[in-house]
């Protein structure tokens, strides 16, 4: 399992094309923001495993 760390950049596994940026890392958890194409708004994660993401390349 990665750890990652505050200003991160990760994708989910599930949706590759989603970039998060790391704000909130607590034990093996992570919260993030991401830009929402549709709406055009920042938005939030909720604190999500980190097994749920990779670092993004």
């Amino acid at each position: 399992m990665e750890k990652f760390k505050v200003g991160d950049i990760v994708c989910l596994k599930i949706a590759e094309n989603l970039r998060i940026v790391i704000t909130h890392v607590k034990d093996e958890n992570f919260q993030g923001v991401y830009f929402c194409s549709l709406t055009q708004e920042f938005k939030t994660t909720p604190m999500m495993p980190m097994t749920t993401a990779t670092k993004a390349e």
